[in-house]
């Protein structure tokens, strides 16, 4: 059975599965933290996307980003900020960042298809933290993504505990992933966007990220506020799709993946725009309730007077 990493774990000891909305999961007595049983899904690879060159639509979506973490996280004001993006997938968030000016970039893949489409848009890709660090100053970095991987990987604390040894003084670890108790996973269940059940080792909420305090003494962990509109956004649509259809990410196997072609292509995106005005009123009302957003996204930052590493 695979644990979270942390050296207290209590999925380290074998459990009985259960159901949730008729997912299979354990549950951690510790954290409340679900982990699919099916330990096989970190063999699985994330297919690269459709198409090489990065839509005008996926454009949009991360200049809502940016404009975001620019007001949330002010290490972004530097531009000469040495930043990794752990997990780049095809690398189009990094690419999105040295457009506007970083010039000090590493992506980490693990995936040789989607580290070859990063490396194709001129990134310096690796498939290894210590290949990613070693071309650091220090190997150290100021800034480091860590945007929809946890959900991923066999041990996410451990992980973190990796990265937050690779910042630089005063440096922060940027975490976004699904929040397993959003409005849209509380109306739709498996449906919603960001369960994948299938895809996602792990599902975390909020109280998962409480928890991490109790593994990294010394080290601030805050919590952004609910306004990754990118996310929220598509996520919702994706949802009404899914439910309305009766499959599970719909809409983004469709843009995203070019999984979806013919007539059933051309349905997904009708229903999508006929769903456009409820998702309208659906985002601000997700993310004006305290954390029911779609997504969580918290800050690590290791304190000069906590303890070391």
């Amino acid at each position: 059975m695979t644990d979270c990493g942390r050296a207290d774990c209590p999925l380290a000891r074998p459990a009985p599965a259960h159901l949730e909305d008729g997912l299979a999961v354990h549950v951690c007595p510790a954290c409340g933290a679900r982990r699919s049983p099916d330990a096989a899904i970190t063999q699985r690879a994330v297919l690269p996307d459709a198409e090489a060159q990065t839509p005008g639509a996926m454009r949009l979506l991360f200049r809502l980003r940016e404009a975001w973490l620019r007001r949330t996280i002010p290490e972004l004001a530097n531009m000469g900020a040495r930043i990794l993006d752990c997990g780049a997938g095809d690398g189009q968030w990094l690419e999105w960042l040295a457009q506007r000016g970083w010039q000090r970039l590493a992506a980490m893949e693990t995936n040789p298809d989607r580290l070859a489409r990063a490396r194709a848009r001129g990134l310096a890709a690796f498939p290894s933290l210590a290949e990613a660090a070693a071309t650091q100053e220090g190997g150290r970095f100021d800034i480091i993504f860590l945007w929809h991987v946890l959900e991923h990987v066999d041990r996410p604390v451990a992980l973190v505990g990796e990265l937050l040894d690779l910042l630089a003084p005063g440096g922060v670890l940027v975490v976004s992933q699904p929040n397993r108790t959003s409005l849209q996973t509380r109306l739709f269940g498996r449906r919603s966007a960001f369960v994948s059940y299938g895809h996602h080792l792990w599902f975390l909420d909020h109280a998962s990220f409480a928890k991490l305090a109790d593994s990294f003494p010394g080290v601030s962990i805050a919590a952004l506020p609910d306004c990754n509109v990118e996310y929220e956004a598509f996520g919702w649509l994706d949802t009404l799709v899914s439910a309305a259809l009766g499959e599970d990410n719909l809409l983004h196997a469709t843009l995203k993946k070019g999984r979806v072609r013919g007539g059933r292509k051309w349905a997904v995106l009708a229903l999508a725009l006929l769903a456009l005005p409820l998702a309208a009123l659906l985002v601000p009302i997700a993310l004006t309730i305290p954390k029911m957003g779609s997504t969580l996204t918290y800050c690590l930052r290791p304190q000069p007077s906590g303890p070391a590493r």
